[in-house]
């Protein structure tokens, strides 16, 4: 039996220890655009949250915006290191050299963020304390990510307790047979415990530097939207599971347009009005949900939903006369389907209603470098 003394011991070199794993986390936040105010929220929050580091990647943000976010961020902070970028690069480009920087750093665990994710204080804590207890149980290597309420995939695996995410064979995430049974399933009961996923978007997600090793870094190619579920769909290839933490959260500071606009999830994407973000979407999951039919039943499935939804998605474009729309949605698909690797799909051309309009330059065409914020 433990007396006071040894109790008390324990408490404080576990405490000890929780601080110490901490102190090996680095915190990969993205920027673009004039969002100082939300990135400086994130970056604070993410120290609250007991990170070592942040390594910040401003991508295209102007001098004005840097100097804002220097002042906002006083000089009350840890050192940050910020891997500034003369053009936008998307969330590809972005998390590509975020990652990358912090491993020459020497991180031994990425923790990724957007630049709108709020950690809660404990939120780091829990993460790592779900990802040693796993990794125990297993006796083998895991990723774990933050529950993040606003994510709607996420909520309704927590609601389910079981992993939401689109089977093989779907298409832009609409799968017949899912929905089929879904309207025969009976209520679930939320889950107190880790649910297994097969997939998960940047934001909270927890890596160790053997795992980066293994499965590489973002695909700069795809630019945004879906290079995160390429990305850690890997990690399946090295046999690595990946839990999603319930009681681990990060809110959302801002709505994005992948959760208002369905991430090219069904026919949400047709009420988009930005048609670079509706046709990288729809390309890039189009892309990736070919590359998952790896039998021809899982194919038989993916032609039959692609058939299904792109029926739909016209009948729907034409009664609500969003033609332009409907064309830039059907142009992605297409392209998608035609690559046969991700660095395919930098040699594609976008749809010529895009032509001028502004869109993610790729990192090799955007030069960087790197500057510090905050005291030393």
């Amino acid at each position: 039996m433990l007396c006071g003394n040894q109790i008390e011991n324990q408490f404080v070199s576990e405490g000890a220890s929780v601080r110490a794993k901490r102190a090996d986390v680095t915190a990969v936040i993205v920027t673009y655009g004039e969002r100082s105010n939300k990135c400086a929220a994130a970056i604070r929050a993410a120290f609250e949250a007991g990170v070592g580091r942040v390594l910040l990647v401003a991508n295209g943000i102007s001098d004005s915006e840097f100097l804002s976010l220097g002042v906002l961020l006083g000089n009350n902070l840890k050192p940050i290191i910020c891997c500034r970028v003369d053009s936008n690069t998307g969330s590809a480009g972005g998390f590509h050299l975020g990652i990358r920087s912090a491993l020459r750093h020497g991180a031994k665990l990425v923790w990724l963020l957007d630049d709108d994710n709020i950690a809660t204080p404990d939120a780091l804590t829990m993460l790592l304390d779900a990802k040693s207890n796993i990794e125990h149980k297993l006796m083998e290597r895991v990723a774990v990510t933050c529950f993040r309420p606003d994510d709607g995939v996420q909520l309704r695996t927590v609601s389910r307790g079981c992993d939401a995410n689109p089977p093989d064979g779907s298409f832009l995430s609409f799968d017949l047979y899912t929905m089929f049974m879904s309207t025969r399933r009976s209520k679930s009961t939320p889950s107190l415990d880790v649910i297994q996923i097969g997939l998960a978007p940047y934001g909270g997600l927890l890596l160790d530097r053997s795992v980066v090793v293994s499965i590489g870094l973002p695909e700069t190619a795809m630019l945004l939207y879906e290079d995160d579920t390429e990305y850690t769909d890997r990690l399946k290839s090295i046999g690595v599971k990946l839990f999603l933490v319930p009681w681990s959260v990060v809110n959302d500071n801002d709505s994005k347009w992948s959760q208002s606009q369905g991430k090219a999830r069904r026919l949400g994407a047709m009420d988009s009005s930005d048609l670079v973000r509706l046709w990288f979407a729809t390309r890039n999951r189009a892309y990736f949900d070919r590359k998952r039919c790896e039998n021809w039943t899982t194919l038989a499935r993916f032609h039959c939903n692609r058939l299904i939804f792109l029926s739909t998605a016209f009948v729907v474009g034409v009664r609500r006369r969003q033609y332009q729309q409907f064309f830039v949605l059907r142009h992605g698909v297409l392209h998608g389907r035609k690559a046969k690797s991700a660095s395919e799909l930098a040699s594609i051309g976008v749809h010529q209603r895009l032509l001028g309009q502004p869109r993610p330059i790729p990192l090799d065409q955007s030069a960087h470098r790197e500057q510090v914020i905050g005291s030393k």
